[in-house]
């Protein structure tokens, strides 16, 4: 005998395996269009230092500037939004769930956002202390 209390185990579709799907692809893509990337990353890391702003708040600042690391991912995050598009107008084609809509949509909004924010980083239009600043808001 199956007790059955009501929950409901959520089902995976096929929009969000191919959204993975696509994913995966970008991050291959890049990765293969971006030469030394993963020691890019590395360096990146290895250049991080922790800088005290207030008596108990330390953010990671990096010592150097790292063009290619940024302008790589300012490409992953823009790619990424404009793949989200068409996923959206397949969630309204399709009349999925205001809940897979919604996800959609806020997908779109966070990678455009995300492309922006590191836009205004790779043009100094803000320093690295007002991109760690909006990301400590943010949480």
């Amino acid at each position: 005998m199956v007790l059955d209390l009501g929950i409901k185990r959520e089902q995976k579709d096929l929009i969000d395996i191919i959204t993975f799907g696509l994913f995966i692809i970008l991050i291959g893509i890049i990765f293969l269009f971006t030469p030394n990337l993963m020691n890019k990353v590395l360096i990146f890391f290895k250049d991080l230092e922790f800088r005290g702003y207030t008596s108990f708040i330390y953010l990671p600042y990096p010592k150097s500037e790292h063009p290619i690391l940024f302008n790589t991912l300012y490409n992953f995050c823009l790619f990424f939004a404009i793949i989200h598009i068409p996923i959206l107008a397949t969630r309204f084609i399709l009349k999925d769930p205001i809940d897979k809509k919604a996800g959609a949509f806020s997908g779109l909004i966070f990678w455009f956002g995300a492309a922006y924010i590191i836009n205004i980083l790779i043009t100094e239009q803000t320093s690295w202390t007002g991109y760690s600043s909006y990301s400590l808001l943010r949480y």
